[in-house]
């Protein structure tokens, strides 16, 4: 009886095991075989982790204020503010005198990396779109450079076979075909006759 628990919990361990191994990790399969991401399902990811934190940052709001006694804790804030309002205008001015330079700094911190993350993009793309259209503009007229230096060789060379009285490659190529039609024309006229 030993033996027979032991070999069914054997049995039981090695189907456990190739179990486990056929299972594999959703994260490998995601990376190893799909496509990369649109961005259709970025901006949906990121709209339901928006919505998540939204629902959390109520679900906080609404502890404070009705489990924790928050609601209570402004009623009677007000009602301290309405019974001494001196005292009130005074700490008011004294909260924002401490907070505003805060705020200002963080302000222009944050305006600042704003303005910077902005500019980088808008600077990497005026640059890139500058040095595309210099290159644009070197590669065009080289281009028109070869092809101008080309029809004035061109017609350069022609003038100096002319002067020199040689005979260019392309009349040298003309008569060329001009033989082997005339050829290929008198052969045929003689295979038509016969």
């Amino acid at each position: 009886m030993n033996m027979t628990q032991t070999k069914t919990s054997a049995s039981r361990d090695r189907a456990t095991d190739s179990h486990a191994s056929a299972q594999t990790n959703p994260k490998e399969d995601i990376n190893k075989g799909s496509p990369s991401l649109n961005l259709e399902q970025l901006l949906d990811g990121i709209f339901q982790a928006l919505q998540k934190l939204w629902l959390q940052g109520r679900r906080i709001a609404y502890f404070i204020m009705c489990e924790l006694g928050g609601n209570e804790l402004f009623e009677a804030a007000a009602s301290w503010c309405v019974q001494h309002p001196d005292i009130a205008i005074c700490l008011l001015a004294a909260s924002f005198v401490f907070l505003l330079p805060l705020i200002i700094i963080f302000g222009f911190g944050i305006i600042t990396l704003a303005i910077t993350f902005t500019g980088i993009l808008v600077l990497e793309g005026t640059l890139l779109t500058v040095i595309l259209m210099i290159f644009l503009a070197c590669i065009s007229s080289l281009a028109i450079a070869v092809a101008v230096f080309a029809i004035i060789a061109y017609f350069g060379f022609s003038q100096f076979y002319l002067f020199f009285g040689m005979e260019r490659h392309r009349d040298a190529f003309i008569k060329f075909l001009k033989a082997n039609m005339s050829t290929a024309n008198a052969n045929e006229s003689t295979q038509n006759t016969t």
